[in-house]
């Protein structure tokens, strides 16, 4: 199997989806490539990711997010939400609708809604819609903190690969050098979950690495049950448009796919890293 086929393939893959380009996915042939061992790649990715790497581990944000949905099956319709997580699974958002606005969230009781005060619990048949859709902002919010220390994701890996060169094509018309390496997490965040119900489950991972800049442009998370075996459709983050914020190398705009279809598109307009009023009381439901 020619590994760098594949990549470069599914490269061509991600630019499609994310621009919309009609681009050509035969293979681009890598440079000759030099060698490069893990240990300096990870040191490379935090060099970049951090270069005022944060005294405690991040576990909370606040922002206001740009989402818009674009599955088939969803309006796409761009809403800004006014987010507040506290992992591990605590979630608190706002939307502002014309003529009211709604809360929903997911806390240790899972997940509720909030209507003209009127606080629901996301519970049966009748309100599965709303609690999958909970659950997919949860999970895109689980990401998107993990993905802020690509290097840690990095480090964690079992059984990595050596980095592999590759391209990565970042549009039509432009395309990066870059480390592709691959390697199994015990535990990682999904977007949906799996066929055994699981929102963390251990997965098949493969980042992509910018080979000058050492950012990351994507990663790749095969979702894996316990013999080891597929257990739901692939979930891909492509990260853009990178800046420096309180310390860190954090991306404005994400692309968040599933089964290689686009799932949702986030811009980030504000984030605080480090919300001190943000604590478990102020992310449950309102009592």
């Amino acid at each position: 199997m020619n590994v760098a086929r594949i990549s470069a393939a599914r490269a061509g893959l991600f630019a499609l989806l994310v621009t919309g380009a009609p681009i050509s996915q035969d293979r681009v042939a890598p440079p000759a490539a030099e060698l490069i061992e893990l240990a300096a790649l990870i040191q490379q990715v935090r060099a970049a990711h951090s270069p005022e790497p944060p005294k405690d581990a991040l576990d909370r944000f606040h922002a206001v997010l740009r989402y818009t949905p674009v599955r088939v099956q969803q309006d796409s319709v761009e809403l800004d939400l006014d987010v507040t997580y506290l992992a591990p699974g605590h979630l608190r958002y706002r939307v502002d609708e014309p003529g009211r606005t709604l809360e929903q969230g997911w806390d240790d009781e899972g997940g509720w809604s909030l209507v003209d005060k009127q606080l629901t619990a996301l519970r049966g048949k009748d309100l599965a819609n709303d609690r999958e859709q909970v659950k997919r902002r949860l999970g895109i919010a689980r990401q998107l903190l993990r993905l802020l220390d690509p290097a840690a994701v990095l480090a964690a890996l079992e059984s990595p690969s050596a980095p592999a060169r590759s391209r990565f094509r970042l549009s039509e018309k432009e395309s990066a050098d870059v480390w592709v390496v691959r390697g199994e997490l015990a535990e990682y965040p999904l977007l949906a979950p799996t066929a055994d119900g699981l929102t963390t489950a251990r997965v098949r991972l493969e980042v992509t690495v910018d080979a000058e800049r050492g950012l990351v442009h994507a990663v790749e998370a095969q979702p894996l049950d316990q013999h080891g075996a597929p257990s739901g459709p692939t979930e891909t983050v492509v990260l853009r448009d990178m800046v420096q914020q309180d310390g860190i190398v954090l991306p404005r705009e994400l692309f968040f796919l599933r089964a290689r279809q686009r799932e949702a598109r986030i811009g980030i307009r504000s984030i605080d890293l480090r919300p001190d009023a943000v604590t478990p009381a102020t992310v449950r439901r309102p009592r």
